[in-house]
């Protein structure tokens, strides 16, 4: 009972994660969409009172399904941390965009990958005004 407890602080709430298709195309439709040299964001205003997200890792970013979700709980991580930073009532959308965060002689640690994409994603709601 107490592991379940732990756990389910350390996580990020399935009502905080953008899951239906429709909603993640409304998104892409009628959303905003900021860009960095890895990842670009798409926001779209809602009606919610928590912000909600999803992630998009393309097969081309890489064919290794380990990979790529490895990179989702990295992001999803990231997201949890800083749920309080984020305003409310927000469809969120990550699309990694660029093969490098898969190379490992490119980013040799797990932590350098975590740090990177943490400065990439935070820069990018700040710069959508999506940040306290």
């Amino acid at each position: 009972m107490v592991m379940n407890k732990i756990s389910s602080c350390l996580t990020l709430p399935k009502s905080a994660r953008l899951k239906k298709r429709r909603d993640i195309k409304e998104v892409f439709e009628k959303g905003t969409f900021v860009g960095g040299a890895l990842l670009k964001i798409g926001i779209l205003k809602t009606q919610f009172k928590h912000s909600r997200l999803s992630i998009c890792i393309p097969k081309r970013t890489t064919k290794k399904s380990t990979l790529r979700n490895r990179l989702k709980r990295l992001i999803r991580e990231i997201f949890r941390v800083n749920r309080k930073n984020i305003k409310e009532g927000l469809d969120i959308v990550v699309i990694i965009k660029d093969r490098r965060l898969n190379k490992k002689e490119d980013l040799p640690s797990t932590s350098l990958k975590y740090d990177i994409l943490k400065s990439e994603i935070l820069q990018l709601l700040s710069k959508a005004g999506c940040l306290r």
